[in-house]
């Protein structure tokens, strides 16, 4: 036997093998129970409607580039597209 050179047996190597593939499976289910959290947390937000108590209210977050002043029109379609609901307003940022 040269100086250095270790020989393992089968039984090593199956143990070395398992352990590796039991930390890969751990690390695979790990990244899928926690992927959603930290996708829900992204700074980008999305448009939100709540329908309570006979009012909808809307929270549609947005950045401007700059100030300026518009107007903000929505309009509530039912499922056969037909405008059941109209709202506009001016606004400033």
């Amino acid at each position: 036997m040269a100086y250095g050179k270790r020989v393992y047996g089968k039984r090593h190597q199956t143990f070395v093998r398992f352990t590796l593939l039991l930390v890969a499976a751990f690390l695979t289910i790990f990244g899928f129970v926690f992927q959603q959290p930290f996708q829900a947390a992204s700074p980008a937000s999305s448009p939100v409607a709540t329908y309570s108590h006979g009012r909808l209210r809307l929270s549609i977050p947005y950045q401007a580039l700059h100030a300026g002043a518009g107007r903000f029109t929505v309009e509530v379609l039912n499922p056969e597209d037909q405008a059941i609901g109209h709202s506009a307003q001016q606004v400033t940022i």
